[in-house]
């Protein structure tokens, strides 16, 4: 089956507010307005039940917010208590995953407004920035993410996910030791081939750009056990064991293979780099990752083992000649933008 990546429902909070299509518009493009004006305003924006970015350097560079930072980007997320426990992620959407192979009333949410990554207060040790596997913030550049999962729990439990003290772990759904009434059979899998056979999940954010241009992409990732960045394309199989990206533009592909040192500091701290890629002012994009996890062969025994992605510093840089910084607009023109910007913000509050 094969789905497009298109219209997402809109959040609750927003339904809530009632804020019209032609309001949101209008924001939106006096925050653009703004951002290529150089006036110096750095942009956060919220999509609707989306992962965040920012608009920066006149609308020049695009940065994405990474994995396990709050809702406004203000620092890194706190992990729930007791622990260990699954903490909310605010930002990240999972959009596939194998659920042809879970039981009615356990499959994981892939549609809004429910279809959550998690912070899991139990990682391994051996992932990139972890000492003591308690899910420590990993710093990059002087910013701070954590390592993120799916739910892996069964909703049966009678347990809401994201809040069950008993299952704050990375480990697989598909581990058999947490089998359960969620997952009666194992997967269809082959184990001990090279290179190992693997199910998947894809991870989904957006971002609109204000600029057009020709821009580079960078990021520093790490994933147990496969990655790839895709920009735009469609879901195919979003409920089978493989689902994967179809179109689009791959950004990057990184495989970190099991054994000592797997996922070091030294995977996530190399920036990956892809360039030339062509962005248009006022179009929404998606952010696709697709997350594959191996099966291994772990003491004699076939299973999967623990599963995971973290994002850090990740930006798209305009680097075409016409991406120097224009100078500063005239004060009558910010004061303009400033009063019609605060008359619509007055306006949106008092239909909320």
């Amino acid at each position: 089956m094969t789905s497009m990546l298109g219209f997402q429902p809109v959040s609750r909070n927003l339904q809530r507010s009632q804020i019209s299509l032609l309001s949101r518009r209008r924001l939106h493009n006096l925050l653009g307005m703004a951002a290529a004006s150089g006036a110096g305003v750095l942009l956060l924006i919220a999509e609707p039940a989306r992962a965040q970015y920012s608009i920066e350097n006149g609308g020049n560079k695009i940065t994405i917010w990474g994995t396990g930072r709050t809702s406004d980007n203000s620092g890194v997320q706190a992990l729930d208590t007791p622990s260990p426990s699954s903490t909310l992620e605010n930002t990240w959407k999972l959009i596939a995953f194998p659920n042809d192979y879970i039981t009615t009333g356990n499959k994981l949410p892939t549609s809004g407004p429910n279809n959550n990554f998690y912070i899991p207060g139990t990682i391994p040790s051996n992932w990139a920035g972890q000492t003591s596997g308690n899910n420590t913030p990993v710093t990059l550049s002087g910013v701070q993410y954590r390592w993120i999962t799916y739910a892996n729990w069964e909703a049966s439990t009678g347990s809401t996910f994201g809040t069950n003290p008993t299952a704050g772990y990375a480990q697989s759904y598909f581990t058999p030791a947490l089998r359960g009434p969620a997952v009666p059979s194992p997967l269809p899998v082959t184990y001990g081939q090279t290179p190992p056979d693997y199910y998947s999940y894809i991870a989904q954010t957006t971002f609109t750009p204000t600029v057009t241009g020709i821009y580079d992409f960078s990021t520093n990732i790490a994933a147990d056990n496969f990655i790839e960045v895709y920009l735009g394309g469609s879901v195919s199989g979003a409920d089978s064991l493989k689902p994967d990206i179809t179109g689009g533009t791959k950004l990057l592909s990184l495989a970190t293979q099991n054994g000592p040192g797997l996922f070091s500091n030294t995977i996530l701290s190399n920036a990956r780099t892809t360039t030339n890629i062509s962005l248009t002012a006022g179009q929404q994009y998606y952010l696709n990752y697709v997350i594959r996890d191996n099966a291994v062969n772990q003491s004699g025994v076939d299973t999967f083992g623990s599963s995971g992605f973290i994002v850090g510093t990740t930006a798209f840089t305009r680097n075409d000649p016409a991406a120097a910084v224009p100078g500063p607009v005239p004060a009558l023109g910010v004061a303009a933008f400033l009063q019609q910007a605060g008359r619509l913000r007055r306006r949106i509050a008092k239909r909320g």
